[in-house]
């Protein structure tokens, strides 16, 4: 019984959520931000718009993405401990970026 009922939950916190992101769509297509978006992007130069596109990609690029779990130290001693001695500071710091 407990397990339906935790299913019941899941659907309906699911149920509410798409019906968020729907609502959300909605507005964001009732209030002409997307065509404002289009005439905007429509104004920038090629040029710029190019470095935009290519600089995104390196920033986004999912294989030089950490999970959280490495960001955070999960499974370590101290997992979020924040380093306060600076040299171990920039070690972890250069391990995460």
């Amino acid at each position: 019984m407990a397990v339906t009922q935790g299913n019941q939950t899941s659907a309906s916190a699911l149920n509410s959520f798409v019906g968020v992101m729907n609502s959300a769509k909605e507005k964001w297509d009732s209030s002409g931000a997307s065509e404002a978006m289009s005439k905007m992007t429509a104004n920038i130069p090629q040029g710029t718009q190019e470095y935009l596109s290519s600089t995104s990609q390196q920033l986004l690029n999912r294989q030089k993405f950490r999970g959280i779990s490495v960001v955070f130290g999960v499974g370590e001693e101290r997992p979020f401990y924040l380093e306060k001695v600076p040299t171990l500071l920039v070690a972890r710091l250069k391990h995460n970026f």
